[in-house]
C-alpha cells in the first residue's frame, strides 16, 4: 500500500462535511476536522457564516461512514446538527461541538508548522465542487505567507495541491498524517482575467493553536521531527476549560484578494449547496430545527 493510501486510510475518518443552513435550508457546504474526541471540530468561519459574518442558524456536520459508495444519499447517512463554540471572522477560523462522534470517527493530530517550508509533500482531504466526498489530493508547499490578505497573525502556507471549492475547513496534512494546515482559499484569476492554476493557500497550523489556546480549547502540538507532543506557550492543557459560547468578532475590512476568494467560494458552494438540497431537505424534513449558535 502506497503512503498517500495509508495515509488517507488513516485519517480521512477525521474529516467531516460541514454544511451551514440558513432558515430556509440553503446556504454553504465545506470541509472540517475533528480535532477532539470530545466532539470538537476546526472548520473556516466563511464556511458556517454568511459574506456580512453572520452565523447560519443551522450548522450540520456528516461524517465519514464505514465504507463510502459514492452515492451522496447514503454517504451522508452520519449526520448530526452541530453548535458553533467558537468564531474568528479575522483568522477565517471556527470551532463547532457535537454531542459524540460516531464509532470509528477519530482525532486529527495538529503539528507544528514552523519549520515546515517550500517543497515540504503535502497532502488534502476534502470534498470539491463537482467532485467526490473525502477526496485525497497531493503537491508541495510552494512558499509561506505571512500577514494573508493584510491581515495581521494570518499566517499561511501556499501549495499546488489541488484545493477546490468545498475543501475549505478541510486538513492539509504532512506524510505522517498530521495537519499542518487548514485549506481556506484558490486564487483563480490574475488582475488582467487570466486564469491561475495551483495557487492554493492553507492557514499554518500554529496560527489556529495559538487562536485555540487564546480562546481556552488547547491543543497539544506534535513536532514534526520528533513526533512528540509539546504544549504551545499560550495554550494551557492540563487546564484547559471546555469552550464556552462567545459571539463572533467584530467584522473585519479585508483586502480585494482576500474578499474576493472567499466571496467566489461562497457563491459556488452555494451552486454545490443547491444540488445537495433535495437530500438535505429529505434528511432534514421540509422546516429544519432552528438552533442558535
Amino acid at each position: 500500500m502506497s503512503v498517500s493510501a495509508r495515509l488517507y486510510r488513516q485519517d480521512s475518518p477525521g474529516v467531516v462535511v460541514v454544511m451551514g443552513l440558513s432558515r430556509r435550508g440553503r446556504g454553504a457546504m465545506g470541509s472540517g476536522i475533528v480535532i477532539r474526541r470530545k466532539g470538537l471540530i476546526l472548520t473556516n468561519a466563511h464556511v458556517i457564516s454568511s459574506l456580512g459574518g453572520k452565523i447560519y442558524p443551522v450548522v450540520r456536520v456528516y461524517f465519514r461512514p464505514r465504507h463510502a459508495t459514492g452515492n451522496v444519499h447514503l454517504d451522508l447517512s452520519r449526520g448530526i446538527t452541530a453548535r458553533v463554540r467558537k468564531i474568528s471572522l479575522h483568522l477565517d477560523l471556527a470551532v463547532l461541538s457535537v454531542d459524540r462522534l460516531p464509532e470509528g470517527i477519530h482525532a486529527l493530530p495538529l503539528a507544528s508548522s514552523e519549520k515546515i517550508g517550500p517543497g515540504f509533500p503535502v497532502l488534502a482531504i476534502g470534498h470539491p465542487e463537482q467532485g467526490g466526498l473525502w477526496t485525497l489530493t497531493k503537491g508541495i508547499i510552494s512558499a509561506r505567507i505571512n500577514d494573508f490578505g493584510g491581515i495581521k497573525g494570518k499566517n499561511v502556507f501556499q501549495t499546488d495541491a489541488s484545493i477546490n471549492r468545498g475543501n475549505s475547513g478541510g486538513p492539509l496534512l504532512d506524510l505522517r498524517g498530521r495537519v499542518i494546515g487548514i485549506n481556506t482559499a484558490i486564487a483563480r484569476k490574475s488582475a488582467d482575467g487570466l486564469a491561475i492554476t495551483s495557487v492554493n493557500f492553507a492557514i499554518r497550523s500554529d496560527v489556529a493553536l495559538r487562536w485555540l489556546g487564546r480562546e481556552g480549547v488547547g491543543l497539544p502540538a506534535v513536532s514534526p521531527e520528533s513526533g512528540k507532543m509539546f504544549p504551545l506557550p499560550l495554550s494551557s492543557v492540563s487546564g484547559a476549560k471546555e469552550p464556552r459560547i462567545i459571539t463572533p468578532d467584530r467584522p473585519v475590512n479585508l483586502s480585494f484578494r482576500e474578499r474576493d476568494a472567499i466571496a467566489s467560494e461562497k457563491k459556488d458552494l452555494q451552486g454545490m449547496g443547491d444540488q445537495m438540497e433535495e437530500v438535505i431537505r429529505k434528511k432534514l424534513g421540509k422546516n429544519p430545527e432552528i438552533q442558535n449558535p
